[in-house]
């Protein structure tokens, strides 16, 4: 879907049950490729074979969930390829994950405060670009249990901006994540 018909169809999904619909269209022609093309890797005809391989190696994230879906085989020799695929697609989408979670950590513009429906024990702190990039990035890269990562995050973001660009330096230049929760 491009352009002026994905405009179209967002226009028309102004209700949740439409948009739900809408994005099972569009996750449905997305991943359709990818799981036509490993039934082809998987069957007996090489030449045919060879050219699906060929395109699930070239398609990056287009070929996840087909590749995840796989039916069991017993060649071995496509289980591995399948598995090593995943795991170098699964790294360069890392990659560049960070590389653009990283590209933020330099910029200090105050995030907007979420709108809160309800009154909270404790105000949200104020954060700005940087601090939200420096949590995602430790999400990403330290992968810490989920219980652990709020502990650490909420730490993080009351401690005072000079100690936070501390941090985040810290995590730019070495790849270093202070553990809080560790620190009681």
């Amino acid at each position: 879907m491009k352009g002026a018909s994905l405009r179209q169809a967002l226009e028309a999904a102004q209700e949740p049950e439409r948009m739900t619909k809408l994005v099972e269209r569009i996750l449905s022609e997305g991943r359709e490729t990818g799981h036509h093309a490993v039934a082809l890797w998987l069957e007996n005809d090489e030449e045919l074979s060879k050219s699906a391989r060929d395109l699930l190696s070239q398609s990056e994230e287009l070929a996840l969930d087909g590749l995840l879906r796989m039916p069991q085989t017993s060649d071995l020799a496509k289980v591995v390829w399948a598995l090593r695929t995943l795991a170098e697609i699964e790294a360069e989408l890392r990659g560049r994950i960070a590389a653009k979670l990283t590209s933020y950590l330099e910029n200090k513009i105050p995030v907007p405060q979420p709108e809160i429906w309800e009154p909270l024990e404790e105000p949200v702190p104020e954060t700005r670009l940087c601090d939200e990039a420096y949590m995602l990035l430790r999400r990403l890269q330290v992968g810490e249990p989920v219980g652990t990562y709020e502990v650490n995050v909420r730490r993080f973001t009351r401690l005072p901006e000079s100690e936070r660009d501390q941090e985040i330096h810290a995590a730019k230049e070495k790849g270093n994540f202070t553990d809080w929760d560790k620190q009681d």
